[in-house]
């Protein structure tokens, strides 16, 4: 059995108590449960975490189901149970969020969850889309595409949001290949609040792929 427990760390660096999250049985829905991320709320009050994770039956089988779930600072869970992000039969993967959802100073404060699909027919490959959600956990839009081209794009990595003359972006950055097993370039968006991409652009070119990386923010 897989399931997603936590603990808060404070400034001071002590450590919390051991929690679960996301458990069969526990707690949320049936299923085991993997590759979490989370998302921070800079706001000073009753600020949240926002963790998005997928689940599949078993270890063996494909993951379909992406989920998130709210937590607050003090490392209490604010609903048992899991909003579903996406369901998809042919196989979701490599969930991530944006490390902040920003400030409530005029935009829109929420966090940009992203994931990989495979496609349902030849050429089988990954594509990635994106929702958005509110700091308060609602959900915000409808799912969107981010890169769903023939190529092979994967492994998505949000950042904090951005903010310029009012309007807020939300940076991301991709793996892009031609093919599965070719060498992938990484791809660097910015993404609106209404899902579209302002702007695209590619920041490495590999010729061996790219491993390890990560967008900070």
């Amino acid at each position: 059995s897989w399931w997603i427990g936590g603990r808060t760390i404070a400034a001071n660096a002590a450590v919390g108590s051991l929690f679960d999250i996301e458990r069969d049985g526990v707690v949320g829905v049936a299923g085991n449960s993997f590759a979490p991320d989370v998302g921070s709320d800079p706001y000073y009050g009753f600020g949240r975490f926002c963790v998005v994770f997928m689940k599949r039956d078993n270890i063996f089988s494909n993951a379909t189901t992406v989920y998130f779930k709210q937590v607050t600072g003090y490392g209490a869970l604010v609903t048992p149970n899991p909003t579903l992000i996406d369901t998809w039969a042919s196989g979701v993967d490599r969930p991530a969020i944006s490390k902040s959802c920003g400030q409530s100073n005029g935009p829109a404060a929420q966090w940009l969850l992203t994931w990989q699909r495979t496609w349902a027919t030849s050429p089988y490959d990954q594509e990635i889309h994106g929702r958005f959600v509110a700091w308060n956990g609602a959900l915000v839009g409808s799912n969107f595409g981010i890169g769903t081209t023939v190529g092979e794009e994967s492994a998505p990595s949000p950042s904090s949001p951005i903010d310029s003359n009012g309007t807020r972006f939300w940076p991301l950055c991709h793996e892009l290949a031609a093919t599965l097993g070719q060498p992938r370039d990484i791809v660097c968006k910015l993404i609106r609040g209404d899902g579209a991409t302002q702007a695209s652009f590619t920041v490495s070119l590999m010729n061996t792929g790219s491993l390890g990386w990560y967008l900070n923010g």
